[in-house]
């Protein structure tokens, strides 16, 4: 039986139903259209802050180059030259007046690595952007015994905070007698790795005097070359990482001291002390140290890439 009653209301008449579904989904347009405009309006303040991020980014790299230019252009006016080059080649000349404004010029140095550090606070700089910068700089900086005392005692000032933890030991590793080697380089025009063109003379280098170069959070490289090969010596930290990569030159590697974990295509290879191993050319590999390692390494034919990076002032 059907019920007659069921679309009438209490009173007899026809219940309203059709104009209260028409208002129901009314309300629920009405609701997604607001749930539409806010979702399109976060998506405009996300355009606008990564667009107002990279604005700032741009904006404050601009000012730390220019920070940058002024300190070098600082350095090269012939009173502060002059008090430079004291500091690296007879520290022991210099006077109390020319020892602080020998203070002065390495506090304007490091405020330049301070600067970095607040556009990473700010999120618009990486941790390896930073440590990348200060590698980069700190051969040029520290590259002399004063400035390396310099740092030594001014650590007081900054021990524990996050600019000291990761410029430490970058700074540590930098050999003192880098600046004297990097500009007799300039006068000369030749250096440890620039001897392709002598000839059929002999040349000798001394390891000790060779640059060391931070190539790597723990890396440290020194090398030289030959017209045909290339000689290098590595101190690697422990936990110290080469990324997969290969190059058209094959590799002897000997292992003096420490171990390392190597992969090669489908081969896993433990190396320690007294170990080597040879790869041939295009033969891709990553090494992982386990311990603090000192690596020799002899390349055929010579580095070239190392050259041009160098030469072209590119990070390697």
């Amino acid at each position: 039986m059907i019920d007659t009653n069921a679309s009438k209301s209490p009173d007899g008449n026809p219940a309203p139903q059709p104009v209260r579904w028409a208002s129901e989904r009314f309300n629920r347009w009405l609701t997604l259209a607001a749930n539409l405009g806010v979702l399109l309006g976060l998506i405009v303040l996300i355009f606008e802050v990564r667009q107002n991020a990279a604005l700032s980014r741009i904006g404050l790299e601009a000012e730390r180059a220019a920070a940058q230019a002024r300190y070098e252009q600082h350095i090269a006016n012939p009173d502060m030259a002059e008090v430079w080059m004291k500091a690296v080649y007879t520290p022991e000349d210099l006077t109390p007046s020319e020892l602080r404004t020998f203070d002065g010029i390495m506090v304007a140095g490091v405020m330049t690595w301070e600067h970095l550090m607040t556009m990473r606070d700010g999120g618009l700089v990486d941790d390896r952007r930073v440590r990348l910068h200060i590698q980069n700089n700190a051969p040029f900086y520290f590259g002399f015994a004063l400035a390396k005392n310099w740092w030594r005692e001014n650590a007081i000032g900054w021990q524990g905070s996050e600019l000291y933890l990761m410029a430490d030991p970058i700074v540590q590793n930098v050999d003192e007698n880098f600046l004297v080697t990097y500009y007799e380089g300039l006068r000369t025009g030749i250096t440890p790795r620039d001897i392709a063109d002598l000839g059929d003379k002999a040349s000798k280098f001394t390891l000790t005097d060779l640059p060391r170069e931070p190539v790597a959070a723990g890396i440290i490289r020194q090398y030289v070359t030959g017209v045909e090969s290339t000689f290098s010596r590595w101190e690697i930290a422990a936990g110290g990482v080469v990324p997969m990569h290969s190059h058209y030159n094959e590799q002897v590697t000997l292992l003096l001291s420490g171990a390392a974990e190597v992969v090669s295509g489908d081969q896993r290879v433990s190396l320690a002390a007294g170990d080597m191993l040879v790869l041939p050319p295009n033969a891709p590999h990553a090494y992982t140290f386990t311990e603090d390692s000192i690596v020799i390494e002899f390349f055929a034919p010579r580095r070239q890439d190392w050259i041009n990076a160098e030469t072209s002032g590119e990070e390697q």
